[in-house]
């Protein structure tokens, strides 16, 4: 992370700004994703999708930015259309996908997702990723530092633990935000980061 520091800290020093109309754009590698890691995955990212919201700038919240766009939405879309899917359903709308091609029509039918699946289908000489368009443009190297940090926990997490079960639609959002920390992070660092912005 040295290099990249040097070099967030050098665009910072030039007096570089950013605004909202900008994405900070984090690629992990996930050459060796089976379906069932990406499908924990996608329903962690589900699960917590409201807790990552809480965690970027209000333009880059739930459905209002159009190159990140929610994928509780779009996985919405994909359950049946008699009623409002709740978190349960959407947990097993994915469960339900039999191959990476339908798990990324459903989750990310775009790449312009908050977390994008479509390089998963890259094959041939492109580097398969799992896309995070969530957060906003910075020159902090305390963000960046602070988002790698979170989002390698968190897909660590997922790979390992799987989300169980999802919230109740009662359930608040900030006993959510302390949920994934506890159980999904687990950094007392990064959560007392977090708590404070």
């Amino acid at each position: 992370l040295e290099g990249l520091r040097t070099v967030v800290e050098a665009t910072a020093s030039l007096g570089v700004r950013v605004n909202r109309t900008a994405g900070f754009h984090m690629h992990v590698n996930a050459g060796n994703l089976s379906l069932q890691e990406a499908k924990q995955v996608a329903q962690a990212f589900i699960k917590y999708e409201a807790v990552f919201d809480m965690l970027v700038p209000p333009s880059r919240r739930k459905n209002v930015n159009q190159y990140c766009l929610s994928n509780v939405t779009a996985v919405s879309s994909a359950c049946d259309s008699s009623y409002v899917a709740d978190g349960a359903a959407l947990h097993d709308v994915l469960e339900t996908a039999s191959s990476l091609q339908e798990l990324v029509s459903i989750f990310s039918p775009s790449r312009y997702h908050k977390l994008n699946f479509q390089n998963l289908l890259n094959t041939g000489g492109g580097k398969r990723t799992l896309e995070f368009r969530h957060h906003g443009a910075t020159s902090s190297w305390q963000k960046v530092e602070a988002w790698i940090r979170l989002i390698l926990l968190f897909v660590q997490a997922a790979r390992e633990r799987p989300s169980s079960q999802a919230f109740k639609d009662s359930t608040l959002v900030d006993e959510r935000f302390e949920r994934f920390f506890e159980w999904v992070i687990k950094d007392r660092e990064l959560h007392e980061y977090y708590t404070g912005r």
